[in-house]
């Protein structure tokens, strides 16, 4: 587990890129939006920070896709640096940090305009969804110190319904996040990544 994050700088890495992914979403569709500007930033881009979970997926990916194709800054908030490496060659900052780890997630979130939060599947949870709620408690956490200005969560289609059942993990995402600083969930059905596993 990373306990601090660490930003890491782009120079002398190898030049790769990452796989493309078929349909990107707008930005504007959920909820970021361009305005401060932090100090240094690359020619060209938008010096506003956005941080990214999950960038090595097909989600958090088509996410960061998006944001550099409209010139925006991007950080790939992530546990393993060298997985990250196709992102920083194409301008990416990167950031250490643990799901688990309130305080590693602070620092990687801070000075971010906003934020995009995602939950790895857990689909053989423990009773109480212990595993879920207790990333859920380090994200609420490190965005209550962090404060940026917009989050954007990926939830789920029958997050909303009461009846326990894996989706309920989703369910306690957004209670707990929802009374944060604006934040956005989105309820997809279906991904067309998963067609593959069919």
């Amino acid at each position: 587990l990373f306990h601090r994050a660490n930003h890491i700088p782009d120079a002398a890495l190898a030049a790769s890129s990452p796989a493309g992914w078929r349909k990107k979403q707008s930005i504007a569709a959920i909820g970021f939006k361009h305005n401060r500007r932090p100090a240094a930033m690359r020619r060209g881009m938008s010096q506003s920070v956005f941080a990214v979970i999950g960038m090595t997926g097909h989600v958090g990916g088509a996410v960061a896709q998006t944001l550099l194709a409209e010139k925006r800054h991007v950080r790939a908030v992530m546990r393993d640096a060298t997985r990250g490496l196709p992102w920083a060659v194409r301008g990416c900052e990167r950031a250490l940090a643990d799901l688990n780890d309130a305080a590693s997630l602070a620092s990687a979130f801070n000075g971010a305009e906003g934020v995009f939060v995602m939950l790895p599947p857990f689909f053989d949870p423990s009773p109480g969804f212990p595993e879920a709620r207790a990333m859920i408690a380090a994200l609420r956490s490190a965005l209550l110190a962090a404060r940026p200005r917009k989050v954007v969560c990926l939830s789920t289609v029958g997050a909303q319904v009461k009846r326990q059942n894996l989706l309920t993990q989703l369910s306690i995402l957004e209670q707990e996040l929802g009374d944060l600083i604006p934040v956005t969930f989105l309820r997809p059905a279906w991904f067309m990544g998963n067609f593959a596993w069919d």
